[in-house]
């Protein structure tokens, strides 16, 4: 799966996500308006909603993961085709970092 589409599945996984937590923030809200039998009816769909937007939260995870992995790979692929231009900006990096310590 490329990075673009890990991108594309994000968007929709967040909104459904903001989706179910609204349902079940209006269900929950309607809980103390409705009569007591009915309140076990409406805390169950509260709990298949948290459900819910708890497997989405999971899959969104799940695509962060996949998206550093494959950033890490493109990172180490790079890396293993140009090693001096790595060992050229690690030098730089080093140069300036030294060059800031030591003014103070």
């Amino acid at each position: 799966m490329s990075v673009i589409g890990l991108r594309r599945n994000r968007v929709p996984r967040a909104k459904e996500v903001r989706d179910q937590l609204s349902d079940a923030a209006s269900i929950l809200s309607r809980v103390g308006k409705e009569r007591a039998e009915k309140a076990t009816t409406l805390l169950s769909q509260v709990e298949a909603k948290l459900r819910s937007a708890t497997d989405a939260v999971q899959g969104l995870q799940e695509d962060a993961v996949d998206r550093a992995r494959a950033v890490g790979r493109g990172a180490d692929d790079y890396v293993s085709r140009n090693p001096w231009q790595m060992v050229g900006v690690a030098a730089a990096v080093g140069f300036l970092a030294g060059a800031l310590l030591s003014r103070r």
